[in-house]
This record gives structure tokens, sequence and C-alpha cells, in this order.
């Protein structure tokens, strides 16, 4: 199933937070690995609360401008997360600056597929 869009640049994500149980939105960079996925995100830090939601969770909705897509998110490394850093820093310019200043060492990076019920709330249109 195609759910990634061709020629996007940005994708707004979506984390309940894991104390307040509140939902929060930010723009995210993300790279993917065609249009059937999967979509990688990254954070140079990690400190940030949309990580460490996902790392409570591992539940997110994303969406590119059409519809909310339900997902899952799970933490890569090794060969995956190297694919994901260079192909990040191949993406944004942004990206490369963070790889000559090292933070992209520290990248902590999530693959991301959607939920078999993929519209938020479960419907499918």
């Amino acid at each position: 199933m195609d759910w990634i869009p061709p020629g996007q640049r940005q994708v707004r994500v979506t984390t309940t937070g894991r104390r307040t149980g509140r939902r929060h939105t930010v723009p995210l960079w993300f790279v993917a690995r065609g249009a059937t996925g999967p979509l990688y995100l990254w954070h140079c830090r990690g400190r940030t609360d949309w990580v460490a939601n996902l790392r409570a969770s591992g539940r997110l909705d994303l969406d590119f401008g059409d519809r909310p897509v339900a997902a899952r998110a799970t933490r890569v490394d090794g060969d995956e997360r190297a694919w994901a850093r260079h192909a990040f820093h191949r993406k944004y310019l942004g990206a490369r600056l963070f790889q000559l200043l090292g933070w992209s060492r520290q990248a902590i990076v999530f693959s991301v597929r959607p939920e078999t019920s993929s519209r938020v709330g479960g419907r499918q249109d």
C-alpha cells in the first residue's frame, strides 16, 4: 500500500503525552524507502517530548496534509540507522550541517509503519 506521498519534505507528527495524556503535534523532517516505507524520523540529540512520547508508547499519527494515518514507531540501530542518517544528510541541507557539527552521530532514529487499520480512529475511507 502506498502511503507516503512523493516529494513531501515534512510530515506533521502527533504523539500523546506520556504524563499528561494530551496530544502534541510537531512538523518534522522525514525520509522513506519509497511510497510503501518504512518512513524514518530522527532527532539529533533525542531530548525532546515527541521522542520521549514515542519511546513510551510507540504510537503516533502522521499527517501529510490530506488525512492522518495511525502508525507505530520502533527505534532502529545498526545498518538501518546508518541508512536513515545518510538519507537525511542527502535530503536536507540542515541535516548536513548537523553532520558537520557532529550532532547526527548521536541521532535517535525511528522506523515508522502504518497500523493495520491505518486511518486515525480505525476508520477506513
